[in-house]
């Protein structure tokens, strides 16, 4: 019913329209059974039951009546029935046209559903069969790159590995270039080294004779000095009493130690030289004294002045006023000897030696045969010394005893003695190291 209203046809049957319907029904089914007498016992029917006797049909009429009506209320009901079963059938097959043209219009789109979902299976389908094509022809490319990419790589290979063999064929071609190159260059030095040796080689040997013959005249003027002095000693103990011959040993010892020429030392230092005096003349001039080399100025020093004073103090006769002036012009000129070297030093002072280029054999050889300077024994000299002139504190006594000057001026002459010697000293090391 629902679906004829919405198909727009009658009005839908519903629970409470049947209800309605069956009460009618029943109420006529009621009215044409009962009597017209018994019809006031029925609501609505008390007006016809209060109606006059007189008024009301007969019994069979009435029944006869009643049953006319009751057969049209039948036939009307039947009807009604039969109208209502039309009804019904036709609202049936409305519905069931309706049904139908609904499962009909279900399979269509059903169909067409699955029509378009086969269309799309299909369309899926080849795309998917386009898509593995597709992949297929970009896997074969890839392949194809990756095997020219594969093969690409093998030739770059080659060709480093060739550009590497020949860098390397090039690299130990300039190494080999480059050693003999560096061989050639050490041959070329080495010449060159050796040239420069064999030049230096010659140069020590002029050096070395033009020292020799420097030591040789040296050692004539020395010997000629040592003669001056001789003689000039000679004639100073003839001008003045000698003493005793204890004294003069002293004295001679004392020349022959502070002029550092001692019989080993004098050895050592003329053997190398090859230009020494002989044996004889070095034990006559054992009591002679260093000078200058020749074209120096024979100028006196105040170690000349020292040596004098020395000699004038073991020969003097005993006078104490001689033996002072002699010791304070020995002092006056040991202090202004000593200030013109400081000066000397501050204005020049030493450098230091440098290192000697290396010589070739036979430059050692020939330089091994120059003369060595010997160490200084100033200490050893200067006490010496002191024994020879007599003035070891040690041996004070016998000092005391053998001079008899007063204790302040022996003190005096001590300290003015150890300086003295001191600066001698220094220069004999000086003398000898030279």
């Amino acid at each position: 019913m629902a679906e004829r209203a919405e198909a727009g046809g009658a009005p839908a049957l519903t629970w409470l329209s049947i209800v309605r319907i069956h009460m009618l029904t029943l109420l006529r089914s009621i009215e044409s059974f009962y009597p017209t007498y018994y019809r006031s016992m029925i609501p609505g029917t008390a007006e016809e039951a209060r109606v006059p006797c007189c008024c009301q049909l007969s019994v069979g009429e009435e029944r006869r009546r009643l049953e006319e009506e009751e057969e049209r209320e039948r036939r009307r009901r039947e009807e009604e029935e039969e109208e209502e079963r039309r009804r019904e059938q036709e609202e049936a097959d409305r519905l069931q046209r309706e049904e139908h043209e609904r499962a009909m219009e279900r399979l269509r789109r059903d169909k067409q559903e699955s029509e378009r979902k086969r269309a799309e299976e299909r369309r899926i389908a080849e795309e998917r069969e386009a898509a593995q094509a597709r992949e297929m022809e970009e896997k074969f490319r890839r392949q194809q790159e990756m095997a020219a990419q594969r093969q690409a790589q093998r030739e770059e290979e080659r060709r480093k590995k060739e550009e590497a063999r020949r860098l390397e064929e090039e690299r130990r071609k300039a190494e080999e270039r480059r050693r003999e190159e560096e061989e050639r260059r050490r041959e070329e030095e080495l010449r060159q080294e050796e040239e420069r040796l064999r030049a230096e080689q010659q140069r020590l040997e002029e050096e070395l004779r033009r020292k020799e013959q420097d030591e040789r005249r040296r050692h004539e003027e020395e010997q000629e000095a040592q003669r001056r002095l001789e003689e000039e000693a000679l004639r100073t103990r003839k001008a003045k009493p000698g003493p005793g011959p204890a004294r003069r040993a002293l004295a001679d010892d004392a020349f022959d130690l502070l002029r550092g020429s001692e019989d080993s030392d004098e050895e050592e230092e003329e053997a190398p030289r090859g230009a020494g005096r002989p044996r004889k003349q070095e034990a006559k001039g054992k009591s002679g004294r260093s000078s200058k080399a020749k074209g120096t100025k024979k100028t006196p020093s105040h170690v000349d002045n020292a040596f004098a004073f020395l000699a004038g103090a073991c020969e003097e006769d005993g006078s104490e006023d001689d033996g002072e002036e002699a010791w304070e012009a020995a002092i006056l000129s040991l202090e202004q000897g000593q200030k013109k070297e400081k000066e000397k030093e501050v204005k020049a002072p030493r450098r230091a030696p440098k290192a000697p280029a290396p010589a070739a054999p036979a430059a050692s050889a020939a330089s091994s045969s120059a003369p060595k300077r010997k160490p200084a024994r100033t200490g050893a000299w200067v006490q010496k010394a002191f024994m020879a002139l007599g003035c070891d504190k040690d041996d004070s006594d016998e000092s005391e005893e053998e001079d008899a000057s007063p204790p302040e001026q022996k003190r005096a002459a001590d300290f003015q003695l150890v300086k003295l010697a001191g600066a001698i000293a220094k220069k004999i090391d000086d003398i000898h190291n030279d």
